[in-house]
């Protein structure tokens, strides 16, 4: 195991990659990384020197974010939960369409967004950058749905086994547990769900909003490649993506499907 790197490596590796990376940091800056990088690790050794390369590019990267995230006072705040919330409807309903409908997790949708969110909330104290935020987040968020599913199967069991027979349960003991695909009911109401997402963005004067939804929500690109492939500034993809959650969110028929009992 390698070992881990010591304060004044975390120093070193901050100026070398201000340097390298023309980050324009001043000293000052620098210095406010190292501190901030340290307090992420307060009472734990600092990582090895490679990881905690890694550990300050996405500090550089994502700070400001995690920090509107954490700081009820900061201007973005509520911007920033806003947009989280959005996704983690997005990555729990993507979840549910791959749970057939009789393996559907039995709780409403909206309960389980806010489990998720508070879950969120919860666990950002122990985010140490040691993977993007992104990555960090959506673990969480998918763990929330595990967790619920893995809630109802148990609860399902347990009414199967007061009406099933031991020789039954020994005749299926060593059969493997069914696959969570997708039911055929699921991928119509998925596909007619892109559809209406789809017609409702075309509406809009900026046919860019359609495209760089979908390149985000289907094809699962980060910012920086829809800005590549449509030449355009991250922060300006990042705009016209809130523009266009913002139009969905405004949409009574799009609010619909956040009701997966409808």
């Amino acid at each position: 195991m390698a070992a881990s790197a010591t304060m004044e490596q975390l120093g070193e590796l901050t100026r070398r990659l201000n340097e390298a990376e023309a980050w324009g940091l001043s000293s000052l800056e620098c210095s406010n990384y190292v501190d901030a990088i340290r307090s992420c690790f307060r009472g734990l050794e600092l990582p090895a020197v490679e990881q905690l390369q890694i550990v300050i590019v996405n500090y550089h990267l994502e700070h400001d974010i995690v920090e509107a995230l954490r700081n009820r006072s900061h201007n973005d705040h509520g911007v920033r939960w806003s947009n989280w919330s959005s996704l983690a409807l997005r990555i729990l309903l993507m979840k549910y369409r791959y749970v057939s409908t009789s393996d559907a997790v039995a709780t409403n949708i909206d309960d389980l967004v806010q489990e998720a969110m508070s879950n969120l909330w919860l666990a950002l104290d122990s985010f140490r950058y040691q993977s993007r935020f992104q990555t960090w987040a959506y673990t969480v968020i998918s763990n929330c749905f595990v967790r619920a599913h893995r809630a109802s199967q148990m609860h399902k069991r347990a009414v199967a086994l007061r009406s099933t027979s031991l020789e039954q349960l020994q005749d299926t003991s060593d059969l493997p547990p069914p696959a969570l695909v997708p039911s055929p009911e699921d991928e119509t109401a998925s596909r007619a769900l892109a559809a209406l997402v789809q017609t409702v963005l075309a509406q809009h004067h900026d046919t860019r909003l359609g495209v760089i939804f979908y390149l985000w929500a289907h094809e699962d690109q980060p910012l920086r490649v829809i800005g590549d492939r449509l030449n355009l500034s991250v922060p300006r993809v990042h705009a016209l993506l809130g523009q266009a959650l913002q139009l969905l969110r405004n949409e009574p028929t799009i609010r619909e499907w956040s009701h997966l009992s409808s």
